[in-house]
């Protein structure tokens, strides 16, 4: 038998050289690109699969809510390669003309003095206590004020964008690795895979991409900023789970508080840990907490013009299309097609609706969703499990009017900024992944987005329909609103 030592130093070369071939690969993978009309957003694809989440008993800094459980995610994502940066993010403000939490009201934001996050009505995304570039995360964002920054991203890029869930943040960072760190075990280790207090001297971030990435080719997962998660703050449940988010508050006299994760400059690089957890009230507006996007690989948004393959018949000298003579043939079947076999498929098609129209049992409703005001916009609250699930929506805000769609952040409630406060909305459909269409009772048709699940321009049919439920009148909203002035906590804990 060899010596404790020896086994110790050959079992962390093993992890090494696995670390190593997973993240050359990762190298070799080509970034996925989307354009937000200047800036792009970069995004690895990150592969389904399953981890043990939280942390063992001994790791060094560990709290008692990183309790272990087994958690698998069935499906992969994109993730953002990088922080949300602050060139990012004012290209949403110029395009939108959205105002941060922290730039209304009264009270600002938390930014740095030069030794410690204060309250001052001039701390905001641009202003935080220290200069940055374009190439810095951005920071002073609230829950809101992310999602705002999706929805807009979203509807730019055709592409589904959402805050990602606690596990598949923890997933993200981990790579694969079961140590403290991505980096390795040590906070030495830390240090090169992340900013932290010790490292940064005089405060503030750092441009996002400086140190080195994990092995599924992600920048700054530890360290730099905080960076926002869907979920709620809870203890883990016991026992395995598969692709989990935590969709309300723990019972208890304590705000809810969503999740944060990865640490930041602010922070001893034990905050940083994979498995360790942070907590903040939604509206928390500080200059250490950013966040990235997560990209669902469902249909697009938006469909896109014209077809990949497709390539236009050649032209002679005369301008004709010159296809080898077969125009005619061509013209004779459609002919007939036309005359004859189409009649005959459109009564099958019919046929076999009628029968599956009989045959398909009602489906029971899993997610509810009720809409609240607020100054800008309005936030809808859904009960049960929302990952991925697409709201169509009718929203009247005084002589205008939208029609649109919005994928639900997989948290309680999810923003959609109007830029004014809405005089009513009615939620047309709710259509969650893999199930189709539930039509909301009392709800109008419209030409909102098609994007899958049974949904077709004009009124919104339901496919099988298993219900759901909207409210049009409005209760009061117990979201901060952005006028209020808002005391809150000076850095996640």
């Amino acid at each position: 038998m060899f010596p404790v030592q020896v086994r110790q130093t050959v079992a962390v070369m093993v992890a090494g050289v696995l670390t190593l071939g997973t993240a050359t690969a990762a190298a070799q993978q080509e970034d996925i690109s989307l354009d937000l009309g200047g800036p792009r957003l970069l995004l690895r694809r990150v592969p389904k699969g399953s981890f043990t989440q939280g942390s063992p008993a001994g790791e060094i800094g560990r709290e008692s809510d990183e309790v272990q459980r087994q958690v698998t995610l069935s499906i992969d994502i994109d993730v953002g390669k990088y922080p949300v940066t602050r060139g990012q993010f004012a290209r949403f403000v110029q395009e939108s003309g959205y105002k941060t939490e922290a730039e209304q009201g009264t009270s600002g934001g938390f930014g740095w003095n030069g030794q410690v996050l204060v309250q001052q009505p001039g701390f905001n995304w641009k202003t935080p206590g220290f200069s940055q570039t374009d190439e810095h995360p951005v920071t002073l964002v609230t829950f809101k004020d992310a999602q705002a920054f999706i929805t807009w991203a979203g509807k730019k890029t055709g592409r589904r964008l959402r805050l990602p869930t606690e596990a598949e943040f923890e997933y993200a960072a981990r790579a694969n690795t079961q140590t403290p760190w991505y980096g390795g075990a040590t906070e030495a280790s830390a240090l090169q895979i992340g900013w932290f207090k010790s490292n940064s001297p005089g405060g503030g971030t750092r441009p996002v991409g400086q140190k080195a990435p994990n092995a599924f080719g992600l920048f700054d997962m530890s360290g730099n900023v905080y960076e926002w998660c869907s979920d709620f703050h809870a203890p883990y449940p016991p026992g395995p789970a598969s692709d989990p988010v935590s969709v309300k508050p723990p019972p208890g006299s304590e705000p809810a508080r969503n999740v944060l994760r990865g640490g930041s400059w602010l922070k001893d690089p034990v905050r940083g840990r994979s498995a360790a957890r942070y907590r903040n009230t939604p509206g928390s507006r500080n200059a250490d907490n950013g966040f990235r996007v997560v990209a669902d690989l469902g249909p697009p948004l938006v469909e896109q013009a014209g077809s990949a393959g497709s390539t236009p018949a050649t032209k002679s000298a005369t301008g004709k299309s010159d296809d080898g003579g077969a125009g005619t043939v061509v013209a004779i079947v459609l002919g007939f097609l036309g005359v004859v076999a189409l009649p005959l498929g459109i009564l099958a098609i019919i046929l076999v609706a009628l029968r599956k129209s009989k045959s398909v049992p009602p489906r029971t409703p899993s997610v509810f969703v009720t809409a609240y005001p607020a100054q800008d916009g309005f936030w809808l609250r859904a009960r049960g499990p929302s990952a991925g699930t697409r709201v169509q929506y009718h929203c009247v805000m005084g002589a205008n009017q939208r029609r649109d769609e919005v994928m639900l952040s997989g948290g309680q409630d999810t923003f959609v900024y109007t830029g004014a406060t809405p005089n009513m909305v009615n939620i047309l459909a709710v259509i969650e992944p893999q199930r189709g269409v539930a039509q909301a009772g009392g709800g109008h048709g419209g030409g909102g987005r098609g994007g899958g699940g049974g949904v077709s321009g004009g009124h919104h049919q339901a496919v099988g329909v298993w219900g759901a439920v909207h409210d049009s009148s409005w209760h009061n909203n117990n979201n901060n609103t952005s006028s209020e002035p808002f005391a809150g906590y000076p850095s996640a804990y």
